[in-house]
């Protein structure tokens, strides 16, 4: 997991791998104000973002989540939100596995969460072994307008699809 935010991205970008700083760019290259909410592809099935707004849940509301195929970046534009984060291990009791056709797990249990507080202009990004739960309640439910851009795992390790 990686976790930060915007402005200080030109000074951690050296450490990232080309595919993630593709979409950290494509980020930071965004007004907001003027792009819609809806699905956008960026290098066709390979990464690809949606951008949403919702309205955020108690956590004990909201399923854990994890991916096989897809690194996500999940990016705060305006509100705020907790995300719950735990490596994954083989404890997880599986909930729902939707990984062959939608690429997610759900999880109901999850113990040991890391609390991530996001607010605008802040990010996370998830891998494959990250258990997260995000569009969670700070204090109360609230709207939370979030960019999440959906990155094939095999960008980052130079494997050809």
């Amino acid at each position: 997991m990686f976790w930060g935010h915007i402005d200080n991205w030109e000074a951690e970008k050296a450490m990232w791998p080309a595919a993630l700083q593709q979409a950290m760019e494509h980020i930071r290259s965004l007004d907001f104000d003027q792009v819609p909410d809806g699905k956008y592809e960026l290098d066709g099935r390979r990464m690809h973002a949606s951008i949403k707004t919702t309205t955020t849940r108690a956590a004990a509301d909201q399923n854990a989540e994890s991916h096989r195929t897809y690194i996500d970046i999940q990016y705060v534009i305006s509100g705020e939100e907790k995300i719950g984060v735990v490596p994954w291990r083989s404890l997880l009791q599986v909930a729902r596995d939707d990984l062959d056709t939608r690429d997610v797990a759900f999880y109901d249990k999850v113990e040991q969460e890391l609390w991530l507080h996001q607010k605008p202009g802040m990010y996370a990004v998830f891998f494959p072994a990250d258990v997260h739960r995000p569009c969670c309640s700070v204090n109360t439910e609230g709207p939370v307008r979030r960019m999440v851009i959906k990155i094939d795992r095999r960008l980052l390790v130079g494997e050809e699809q």
